[in-house]
């Protein structure tokens, strides 16, 4: 049996050696069970109420579940109040690209040259109105 934690150091710690990355953040949102982290989301460059923030995620296999998917829109789209939600994406990362446009991210720009060594960025955007994983009869969304 996972529990939901928010702001765990440890999650936090865990998805950042997983995407081999260590950008500023605001919030961690994430999974444990008895052998340590599961996975989870940092959300960072939060902008205010109607804004946005970018989302980072890792985990072991099969750990993103559709209960946490709900959470996390829960929490970005209900709780922060924000209007839309960022990814970016290595052009090389397709396996990641791919799950993120599953999950419903859209693309939105390349950014040519963006990464060191010259690889392109895709950013992705998802939409409040869009997001499937909302009740939108929490945030007054017509069905």
């Amino acid at each position: 049996m996972s529990k939901l934690l928010v702001a765990d150091l440890e999650i936090t710690e865990f998805i950042w050696r997983r995407i081999d990355s260590y950008p500023n953040f605001n919030i961690c949102i994430g999974w444990k069970d008895d052998d340590g982290p599961i996975g989870g989301f940092v959300l960072h460059g939060y902008t205010g109420p109607g804004g946005s923030c970018r989302i980072h995620y890792a985990g072991r296999s099969g750990w993103l579940t559709r209960q946490k998917m709900s959470a996390l829109a829960a929490y970005v789209f209900t709780h922060l109040d924000c209007s839309r939600a960022y990814g970016e994406v290595p052009a090389s990362k397709t396996k990641i690209l791919e799950i993120d446009k599953k999950i419903g991210f859209v693309e939105i720009a390349r950014l040519e040259g963006y990464y060191t060594g010259g690889e392109t960025c895709i950013l992705l955007e998802m939409k409040r109105e869009d997001c499937r994983w909302l009740d939108r009869r929490q945030v007054g969304i017509k069905a």
